[in-house]
């Protein structure tokens, strides 16, 4: 599978259904995750909490991919996330 179809399985995984288990095999074990708020990498058992998390803030969000580029190993997409904050998100009611 390329990079490009293993990304677009996240975002349906994540952004459509909202399977965050479902996510984990698309990762390697030693896959280390950025994520702006984190101030060191994170394993996908620790990501895996902040899908939940966001799930739990806006338990509606659904994900569009918009365009995607595919060069060498790396994949860069422009996404368009909707959803309706109804829950706490990062400690926002």
């Amino acid at each position: 599978m390329s990079n490009k179809a293993i990304s677009n399985k996240f975002f349906e995984l994540f952004g459509v259904q909202h399977d965050v288990e479902a996510c984990g095999p698309l990762f390697t074990d030693d896959a280390a995750i950025y994520w702006n708020s984190a101030d060191h990498p994170m394993n996908i058992d620790a990501y895996k909490q902040v899908g939940y998390g966001f799930l739990a803030g806006i338990p509606d969000m659904h994900v569009e991919i918009l365009d995607q580029i595919e060069e060498g190993d790396r994949v860069a997409s422009r996404l368009l996330w909707t959803g309706t904050h109804t829950g706490v998100l990062n400690g926002i009611p």
